[in-house]
């Protein structure tokens, strides 16, 4: 029996009424895998042991909110001068449901139940979703890595918007990829096939790495394994090293012999540039910073940009060391908006 369904099942018993539904299935599947009955009476344990917690009638709610706020101002993140901005921490709570239900405030008994389950829950892997409509986006300034409920792992940068099939893991792997970047390590089913479908492309595979940034054009870089592309009546089949980039405006397709180098090192907090071309490095930072950027001025030809190590430097750091090293400069709109005004382009 998978780890997860044992606790889902555990959670629906805990939470229901005596002899319901749920007390009746988590019978049959401990019965068919009795191995499991020794971790389901652990975790009903640590759920009984949270429910005797003994409330503090003293408790200062106001003291202890004046603390929390004191504690996420130090951890905020400066991306730009002059302003803070607090790194947003991808949780469950910044999934994004078509109908996002009404949360009511329960006494610390509740909380410390349900947190109890959730911190199994995690730790198992699970990844759960209210509401009809399954939709991951990555609200915070910072990428973010989280495993989908089939066990693939994901990593999302700032505005990436992942929408799942209401049957994700349990009837099909479907997925749709509606903006920016996402790294995807797909967790192997042959018979349970992982399509991702971004605009008029839909990708086929059953395990695998690869990298897809959508921002105007989609780029695919696969790591490693190899995958299965279908465009309208065309299949195109890409091995590990290789590229494909589509351009929904002209409907082409293209398919290149090497891989972005930053098609992993942005999943660690960071960029690469090698005698990278402007107009591919300013790409670069809008999927990476999930931010737009317009040009206003006219790019030298063979002008290019190497760079120092760009691990966790902020936009504005790389803004300046862009100034320092090419005469780039930007005007800032607001906080997702940059135009870039001038460049010189020193050799």
């Amino acid at each position: 029996m998978p780890k997860n369904e044992l606790i889902l099942s555990l959670l629906k018993e805990l939470t229901s009424d005596p002899n319901s539904s749920a007390e009746k299935s988590l019978k049959e599947l401990l019965r068919e895998d009795p191995s499991q009955q020794k971790e389901a009476d652990q975790l009903s344990a640590i759920w009984s042991d949270s429910s005797s917690y003994k409330t503090n009638d003293n408790f200062d709610s106001k003291a202890a909110f004046a603390k929390f706020q004191k504690t996420i101002a130090v951890g905020a993140v400066s991306q730009e001068s002059n302003t803070t901005q607090e790194a947003k921490v991808f949780t469950l709570d910044n999934i994004s449901t078509k109908e996002k239900p009404v949360i009511n405030l329960f006494r610390r008994r509740a909380i410390l139940a349900v947190a109890a389950m959730g911190i199994l829950l995690v730790t198992a892997g699970a990844f759960f979703f209210q509401g009809e409509e399954k939709v991951l986006v990555n609200e915070g300034a910072i990428v973010s890595t989280q495993f989908l409920p089939d066990g693939t792992e994901i990593t999302l940068s700032p505005g990436a918007t992942l929408a799942l099939s209401t049957g994700f893991s349990k009837k099909d792997r479907n997925l749709e990829q509606q903006r920016g970047q996402i790294y995807y390590d797909v967790a192997k089913n042959t018979e349970m096939p992982f399509q991702l479908s971004i605009d008029d492309l839909k990708i086929i595979v059953t395990g695998t790495s690869f990298n897809v940034k959508w921002n105007k054009t989609v780029q695919l870089d696969l790591i490693e394994g190899s995958l299965v592309i279908e465009h309208k009546n065309s299949d195109y089949q890409l091995s590990a090293g290789q590229q494909l980039v589509f351009d929904p405006s002209k409907q082409s397709v293209v398919i290149r012999e090497e891989i972005d180098p930053n098609a992993v090192k942005w999943t660690k907090n960071g960029l690469s540039f090698n005698s990278t071309p402007i107009e591919k490095v300013l790409k670069d930072i809008e999927s990476f910073y999930g931010v737009n950027i317009d040009i206003d001025t006219e790019i030298p030809p063979n002008c290019h940009f190497t760079s120092p190590d760009l691990t966790n430097v902020s936009l504005n750091d790389l803004f300046s060391i862009l100034l320092s090293a090419q005469g780039m400069i930007f005007d800032r709109l607001n906080s997702q908006n940059y135009t870039l005004v001038e460049i010189s382009c020193k050799e």
